[in-house]
């Protein structure tokens, strides 16, 4: 019986392991850290103003730290895209929008494995006149040590 409890504990301190994080800053993105492993979720700011197709108006924006779609006419499709690089390391890659934008937003991948550096196409469909703003959130989840790699897919 006292052998089952010390199994018990064991697979409860491996559960945990998983589970319990530790949240710290990096830069523009907010890390968690377990024991075996690791998350960052990643904010990026989107925003567009649409107007009345009849006003035909155009602009666009370039900043690379944020998904600013300018001033579309309403009707048009803008895409702009989110470069990732993995450093060699798979990781586990998922995406959304949130905020009043979010209707519009559409991405081309929201959970997958990131094998090797690749990209995530955010597609934006201006519907209705108005200003939109939301987040871009991606997260990426990875194990803390190399062999340990056959857990992505789960993590």
């Amino acid at each position: 019986m006292n052998r089952w409890f010390g199994v018990l504990g064991l697979v409860i301190i491996l559960l945990a392991a998983f589970i319990i994080r530790f949240p710290g800053q990096e830069g523009d993105a907010t890390t968690f850290t377990g024991l075996f492993v690791s998350e960052s979720i990643a904010r990026y700011p989107v925003m567009v103003e649409v107007v009345p197709y009849d006003e035909a108006a155009i602009g666009i924006a370039l900043d690379d730290y944020e998904l600013d779609f300018g001033i579309l006419s309403q009707g048009m499709v803008a895409r702009k895209t989110v470069n990732l690089d993995n450093h060699g390391v798979p990781v586990r890659v998922r995406a959304w929008v949130e905020g009043n934008i979010s209707g519009m937003a559409g991405l081309s991948r929201d959970d997958f494995i990131l094998k090797s550096p690749g990209s995530i196409e955010v597609r934006l469909e201006a519907s209705e006149p108005g200003n939109y703003t939301g987040t871009l959130f991606i997260s990426t989840s990875r194990p803390n040590y190399r062999w340990m790699g056959w857990v992505t897919p789960w993590i």
